[in-house]
């Protein structure tokens, strides 16, 4: 009787945390517009973020938070969007880690960091960045609405521009 009661709240207790672990992004963005379940993006700390260019890799970056209605309207057609063109992995930053408190310093430390152009900055949301080699190479920051075409078409050119440049 003992056994089985362990093993039932042992179970339980591995389903929630398998569950919990593998959807806090979709948790963030449920009912998003197009968003899947089976998603693409991962989570990733700034720290992450560094360590990713440091070691020079090839990596796409969704920075955006759910308060934001632009990048809540705008995840589902991203996720899409990748995976017709190839892409295995968005790594998603969250932009409350850098606004939290207005923290500008950070903003600006990370902007002179990745040396972003002009039009595509840390701060603001939402934001699609790439990188090759570890270097910002291109981003997208026109997210409007999900009936824009320039935005579907922005991303799409984006990550054929990511397949295209990544050294397998």
């Amino acid at each position: 009787m003992y056994k089985k009661i362990s093993f039932f709240i042992i179970t339980i207790f591995l389903i929630l945390l398998t569950t919990s672990c593998s959807t806090s992004f979709y948790s963030k963005y449920r009912g998003a517009y197009l968003l899947e379940k089976d998603h693409i993006y991962e989570e990733i700390t700034l720290d992450q973020l560094y360590e990713k260019i440091e070691n020079k890799e090839d990596f796409v970056v969704y920075y955006g938070q759910k308060e934001c209605s632009s990048c809540y309207s705008s995840v589902g057609f991203i996720n899409k969007n990748a995976v017709d063109q190839g892409v295995e992995t968005i790594y998603y930053l969250e932009a409350k880690i850098l606004s939290f408190g207005g923290d500008e310093n950070r903003i600006a430390s990370m902007q002179a960091k990745i040396g972003f152009d002009e039009l595509n900055t840390p701060d603001a949301a939402p934001r699609l960045w790439c990188f090759i080699d570890g270097e910002y190479k291109t981003g997208m920051s026109n997210f409007t609405d999900i009936e824009n075409l320039p935005f579907y078409n922005s991303s799409i050119e984006l990550f054929s521009y990511y397949i295209e440049n990544r050294g397998d």
